[in-house]
């Protein structure tokens, strides 16, 4: 449980929105963590049936050394399905 809490510690800034929280990759320990914006493309019919593209913006992280990855859209779906 002590350990937990330091990794946890050196690893997460949950006050950091910039970073999904992360001080540093998880996977390998790099301090090169960048964040980042991906869009999500939605497409609709519209009312004359043409159709109607939607770019939701999220956030993402990527770990320069490693490749590591995550993201807010990853996130939300493993909350929904908690």
């Amino acid at each position: 449980m002590e350990l937990n809490s330091l990794l946890r510690e050196r690893v997460l800034n949950e006050s950091s929105a910039d970073t999904l929280g992360y001080k540093v990759c998880p996977k390998c320990g790099s301090e090169k963590i960048h964040a980042n914006r991906d869009f999500v493309v939605d497409v609709e019919a519209s009312d004359n049936d043409m159709p109607l593209q939607t770019a939701t913006p999220y956030k993402t992280i990527e770990c320069e050394d490693c490749g590591w990855r995550d993201d807010e859209i990853t996130r939300d779906i493993d909350r929904m399905r908690e």
